[in-house]
């Protein structure tokens, strides 16, 4: 039954991890700014890189949620 309906609503789920990943950056964004004071150098370059990795990430992720089709 969860399988059937992962499948029907494949592309609406992607699109809501999309959505989740994208406010996941936000709030690692604001608890950055919020810290940079403590942040180390290192700190600094990883939580950038993080977050550019998984908005690179949901993007593929919108891409491909908007493009799936329905199965029949």
């Amino acid at each position: 039954m969860t399988g059937y309906l992962l499948a029907k609503d494949f592309g609406l789920l992607l699109r809501l991890v999309a959505v989740l990943n994208t406010s996941y950056c936000l709030v690692v964004i604001g608890l950055c700014a919020a810290y940079w004071s403590r942040l180390t150098f290192l700190g600094a370059i990883y939580f950038t890189l993080e977050v550019l990795i998984v908005l690179m990430l949901a993007a593929v992720e919108w891409r491909v949620g908007q493009n799936a089709t329905r199965p029949n």
